[in-house]
């Protein structure tokens, strides 16, 4: 079985898109870097997770226990310009 990533708790809109860099800024300012995109044309942008095992925010962000950070999927074709930069 493969493991899941940490359920997502702070809102998608709360993450601001940074084109120039590709990835998405929490806000803490803690940067999710790309990591691949699936077979759904899904991207895959994931935290640092030694940031977010310090940050006071983590409670709010993920339901992880063992701090793994967290991950969201965008969809490569959705409009991303709402939150940018």
């Amino acid at each position: 079985m493969r493991r899941r990533s940490p359920a997502l708790r702070i809102a998608k809109w709360k993450l601001t898109y940074d084109a120039e860099s590709n990835t998405y800024i929490c806000p803490e300012k803690h940067q999710l870097t790309y990591r691949t995109t699936d077979r759904k044309d899904y991207r895959q942008y994931a935290s640092d997770p030694e940031l977010c095992k310090t940050c006071p925010m983590h409670a709010q962000c993920t339901h992880s226990r063992n701090h793994l950070g967290f991950a969201i999927a965008v969809c490569a074709d959705s409009p991303t310009s709402r939150n940018k930069v």
